[in-house]
């Protein structure tokens, strides 16, 4: 029996609920899961287990049934953009979205830049980028509707 797969069940701040995630490393973790929190004792045991050389682990986050994935609705020339973040919890309140019209030779294209950022106090960090989207459709980077 290999030791070095392992599966965890617990609280995590944010990530998938839906189904395990298998993950290779703590930083893969991180990235889905939101790392280490104070409030939980997962994210220290997945730490742990890769730190002592295990090499994959399946993670089931947990969460409270009233929770619910942060939303918003932008609304424009051309019709409305909802953005719903992609897992439930409040971690999707820590995040913004940015928005550039984009212009070619001094005219506007009706296209836009598209920004998810994450914001902590005054410093805001782009974490996805979408270039050239419309409301309009059909084109092929039509933008009604997205999950973040």
């Amino acid at each position: 029996m290999a030791t070095s797969i392992a599966a965890f069940i617990g609280w995590a701040p944010q990530g998938p609920t839906s189904e395990a995630q298998l993950v290779l490393s703590f930083a893969d973790y991180a990235r889905l899961f939101g790392g280490l929190d104070s409030r939980s004792l997962l994210g220290y045991a997945v730490s742990q287990f890769f730190g002592n050389g295990g090499s994959q682990a399946y993670i089931i986050r947990l969460a409270d049934t009233t929770a619910v994935a942060a939303t918003t609705s932008l609304t424009a020339t051309g019709g409305a953009l909802n953005i719903t973040a992609w897992s439930s919890g409040a971690w999707g309140n820590n995040y913004g979205i940015l928005i550039k019209r984009q212009i070619v030779g001094g005219t506007a294209t009706g296209r836009f830049r598209l920004q998810v950022v994450a914001v902590a106090g005054t410093q805001q960090t782009v974490v996805e980028s979408f270039d050239n989207l419309s409301l309009v459709n059909p084109i092929p980077r039509g933008a009604s509707s997205r999950t973040f």
